[in-house]
C-alpha cells in the first residue's frame, strides 16, 4: 500500500518535468522495501538515494544536499501534485522576484476564495498575523536551507514553514500563495489523516522553538513573537487535553 502512495505521488511529479516546470524529483528512501528503488532507478527523470534515516526533515536535508536546483518545493509521499498551472505561476513568480520562501496553502476551493477577499493576487509577502487556514507546505531556495538545515528535538522534526521562517527572518523574503497545487491519498496512519490532537505535540515544539529563534535574533515584543508564542500555547493545551482525554478513557475501560 506505501509503494502504490508513493507511486502516485512520484508519477504525478513527471508531467511537471515534461513541461519544463521542474527540473526533477528526488527521492530520499528510506523505506525497507526495494519496490521504490526499482521505480525510482528505471526513470530519468528521477534522482535517488537510500538511507537510513528514517525523519522526513533529515532527508529533506539530504535532498537538499544532492539537489543542484536553485529551489526545492517538498511533496510528501502521500500526497500528489494536481495543479501544473498553479505550478507555473509559481515558477514564473519565482524567476522574477527570486523569493527566499513561499508557504503554499494547502486548504480547499473554499479556502481560496476566503483568502482573495482579502488580496486579490494569488501571491503576496507574509505579514504579521497573516490569514491562514489549516496546513502549508512550502516552497524555498536551496542555499537557505543548506545553511539553515532542519533539526530533530526529542524525536520530531522542526519543519513547520513558521519555524523556518523564524530562522532566516532577517534575511528572507517570505510569500504565501493562496491556493494548493496537491492533494492528498489518505491512509490509517498516514501524515494528511491524523487528527489535530495527535499532531498538536510536535506543532507545539515547532513553534515553541521558532519563539525562541525569534528572541535570539531580537525579535522581542513584536506581533510576531507574540503570534508564535499564541500556536504554541494553543497547540500545548490541545495536546494536554488530548491526554487528559486518553488517561479518562483507558481508566474507565
Amino acid at each position: 500500500e506505501r509503494f502504490d502512495l508513493f507511486k502516485r505521488a512520484a508519477t504525478s511529479v513527471e508531467p511537471a518535468v515534461k513541461q519544463g516546470l521542474i527540473s526533477n524529483l528526488i527521492v530520499v528512501d528510506d523505506s525497507e522495501s526495494n519496490l521504490i528503488e526499482e521505480f525510482c532507478t528505471s526513470k530519468t527523470w528521477i534522482v535517488y538515494k537510500r538511507v537510513a534515516n528514517r525523519n522526513p526533515g533529515l532527508n529533506r536535508n539530504e535532498a537538499a544536499i544532492i539537489s543542484k536546483a536553485d529551489y526545492l518545493l517538498y511533496l510528501d509521499s502521500d500526497n500528489y501534485l494536481n495543479n501544473y498551472e498553479g505550478i507555473r505561476t509559481l515558477k514564473e513568480f519565482v524567476q522574477s522576484e527570486l523569493p527566499d520562501l513561499i508557504s503554499i496553502s494547502c486548504g480547499t476551493e473554499y479556502t481560496t476564495k476566503f483568502y482573495r477577499k482579502f488580496h486579490k493576487k494569488r501571491i503576496y509577502p507574509i505579514f504579521y498575523f497573516w490569514v491562514k487556514i489549516g496546513e502549508v507546505q512550502h516552497l524555498v531556495r536551496r542555499h537557505i536551507l543548506l545553511r539553515h538545515p532542519y533539526r530533530v528535538v526529542k524525536g520530531y522534526t522542526l519543519d513547520a514553514p513558521d519555524y523556518l521562517w523564524s530562522r532566516i527572518i532577517p534575511e528572507s523574503s517570505h510569500y504565501f500563495f493562496n491556493e494548493r497545487i496537491q492533494n492528498y491519498m489518505t491512509y490509517e496512519d498516514s501524515i494528511s489523516n491524523i487528527s489535530y490532537r495527535l499532531k498538536a505535540y510536535p506543532q507545539f515544539w515547532n513553534y515553541k522553538m521558532a519563539s525562541k529563534e525569534l528572541i535570539m535574533s531580537g525579535y522581542i515584543l513584536t506581533p510576531r513573537l507574540f503570534e508564535v508564542l499564541f500556536k504554541a500555547l494553543s497547540y500545548k493545551v490541545i495536546s494536554i487535553v488530548h491526554n487528559i482525554m486518553l488517561s479518562a478513557k483507558k481508566n474507565l475501560n
